[in-house]
């Protein structure tokens, strides 16, 4: 059935495309079939000059709906937030989930007239109202039993599952799981350290770090948005690295400080130095220096050249011209 509404918004060029697949290896052909199925039903839409936004993911359908509400049908619900003359387009109901848990909960958020099946022209609420999302998810599990019944038909006649290399994949999954991890904690921190300096050093508050986590699109390694108890978790096992962003604003300034009282003592010290050497040589004698000399003549008549002993000229002229009395 071909809706009026998504006519209008076509022409109007009010429409966000969202596109999902399930695995990785359908996102080749998956997000081009579903394109062709909305342009079957609608030829004038084009990505170009009808939407405003294009969101695709790979991501099960039969993800809770934490996890749908915080990968890309969570993006595409701000959108919708953001443009309240919108609306979102997808290929086919199913392609916005398998559970029926997460159309209630797009009704319940007040989304669901706003949201539309191509293929049949309804709203979420109108799937919800004719029951077609407990269609699906009882289709989903039809479809899971049947190839369940068919890896154990082949099985029993004789075909082989697995791989031989499932022992490297899984060590470099295991490295691959790590590096992620650091890189979320990372993001994390980087967080927290730029919160915490806009704050004046004041201590943030979980809360209100998980909302700027949840706004940077910063997910846990299970696709969920954080929670204050995870950050607490997470802090509680690397209590080291926290410090450094929790310090971010008095750390600089505790270092300038530094410096400058470093700077100030040196000075000082100097002035002392320079005032014990001016008082050291205003009471050393040069009489000493005048008595070891063997040669008593005039040096003002001799010549550097002229002299047996040119250390006793040098000095001598060094002490007249500082106004010492030979």
């Amino acid at each position: 059935m071909i809706s009026k509404t998504i006519q209008r918004k076509i022409a109007s060029g009010q429409i966000i495309l969202y596109r999902r697949v399930s695995t990785q290896a359908q996102a080749g052909t998956g997000y081009a079939d579903q394109l062709d199925t909305v342009k079957l039903f609608y030829p004038d839409f084009s990505i170009v000059q009808s939407t405003i936004y294009d969101v695709k993911e790979v991501m099960s359908g039969l993800k809770d709906a934490e996890v749908r509400m915080a990968s890309g049908l969570g993006k595409v619900q701000r959108h919708l937030k953001r443009n309240p003359g919108a609306i979102v387009l997808v290929s086919d109901a199913n392609r916005i989930a398998r559970r029926p848990d997460v159309f209630e909960l797009i009704k319940a958020q007040g989304l669901g007239h706003r949201i539309f099946d191509a293929s049949t022209g309804m709203s979420v609420n109108d799937v919800i109202k004719n029951g077609a999302h407990i269609a699906i998810a009882k289709q989903t599990k039809a479809q899971e039993k049947s190839r369940l019944k068919g890896m154990k038909r082949y099985i029993q006649n004789g075909g082989e599952m697995g791989y031989d290399g499932i022992s490297s994949q899984s060590s470099k999954g295991t490295a691959t799981k790590k590096q992620l991890a650091l890189e979320r904690e990372e993001a994390v921190l980087n967080t927290v350290s730029q919160m915490t300096f806009h704050s004046r050093g004041q201590a943030v508050a979980y809360a209100d770090i998980c909302n700027e986590l949840d706004r940077r699109e910063v997910r846990t390694g299970q696709g969920r948005p954080f929670s204050p108890e995870r950050l607490a978790q997470l802090r509680k096992k690397n209590p080291d690295r926290w410090k450094r962003p929790c310090d971010s604003y008095h750390r600089p300034r505790r270092r300038i400080r530094h410096l400058v009282k470093r700077t100030q003592l040196e000075y000082r010290m100097r002035r002392r130095r320079q005032l014990r050497m001016k008082r050291l040589l205003d009471a050393t004698t040069y009489k000493l220096i005048w008595s070891n000399l063997t040669q008593r003549r005039d040096w003002r008549m001799q010549k550097p050249w002229q002299c047996w002993n040119y250390h006793a000229f040098s000095t001598n002229k060094y002490l007249r011209r500082n106004g010492v009395p030979p």
